[in-house]
């Protein structure tokens, strides 16, 4: 689905004011390792996730908002697209990247990257707090299942 840019970025303004309103700093990571903000809990990314709580708060009420206007109307819109781009994802995870989900293969459920915690999780947990169903709640449980096989080393099959 073509995703509308614009709409996304309120979702990364949102979050950044969640930053300001909770106090938590930016940090980067110089030559970290992907499990720093990807699987294993740390300090950087609960402020991560602190940030993307506060964004699906305030799209998640505002959403519901009654009566209906432009500020209810807008936060749907953005809450449409992140359900867009976690479709999309769920696409190319399913369809590019066929066999993926059975290994956890890190290139599809990591990222690289250096401030944030793996995309695709944020928007899949972000989902979860604004939609609160069980489809979220699944994608969300799937998507880090998958990730915790990709963290093991061991072979598949032995020669």
């Amino acid at each position: 689905m073509t995703l509308d840019t614009d709409q996304f970025l309120i979702f990364i303004l949102l979050h950044e004011i969640g930053h300001l309103r909770k106090g938590t700093p930016g940090a980067a990571f110089r030559n970290g390792e992907m499990s720093q903000l990807n699987v294993e809990p740390s300090r950087a990314k609960a402020a991560e996730e602190e940030a993307d709580d506060f964004a699906a708060e305030v799209l998640k009420t505002r959403a519901k908002q009654m009566p209906v206007g432009d500020v209810s109307l807008a936060a749907n819109w953005v809450v449409m697209e992140l359900g867009k781009l976690s479709w999309n994802m769920q696409a190319f995870r399913t369809l590019d990247e066929f066999g993926a989900f059975a290994v956890g293969k890190p290139s599809v459920y990591f990222d690289n990257g250096y401030s944030h915690p793996n995309l695709a999780w944020r928007i899949l947990r972000v989902a979860d707090l604004i939609q609160n169903t069980e489809s979220t709640r699944y994608l969300l449980k799937a998507f880090e299942e998958a990730r915790r096989r990709g963290t093991n080393p061991a072979p598949l099959y032995h020669k």
